[in-house]
């Protein structure tokens, strides 16, 4: 099974001192498990899949389907360039993830991320 989501981040970003109450699985077959140590174990089918193996799709997945964690976010902030953060956010900035993931980047690190939005009348 391919990790996914805030699991995914734990392993790439080598995150240390969190227990992850949610792990979550790409496999053949959905599933919702509780693992003996009381941690929900969920298994995906391939459709739930991310594009790309990159720390902000991971956090997007994470933020739809994973338990929300704050300090566990703020961590994955600290371990991801703010370049990198700002530029997704830029390559989409009226879809609903990244603008939350901007926000929760402001709200927890204290740098703001300019982006410019377009509306049409």
């Amino acid at each position: 099974m391919k990790k996914i989501g805030f699991t995914w981040l734990q392993d790439r970003l080598n995150i240390q001192g969190f227990r992850l109450t949610h792990e979550s699985y790409i496999g053949t077959t959905e599933k919702t498990e509780l693992s003996s140590t009381n941690t929900i174990v969920r298994t995906f089918k391939s459709k739930y899949d991310v594009k790309t193996d990159s720390p902000m799709s991971h956090l997007e997945f994470a933020l739809k389907y994973d338990d929300f964690n704050l300090a566990f976010i703020k961590e994955i902030f600290s371990n991801v360039e703010h370049q990198t953060i700002a530029d997704y956010i830029k390559a989409n900035p009226n879809r609903k993830y990244p603008r939350i993931i901007g926000f929760l980047y402001e709200l927890t690190v204290g740098k703001l991320i300019e982006v410019k939005v377009t509306t049409a009348n």
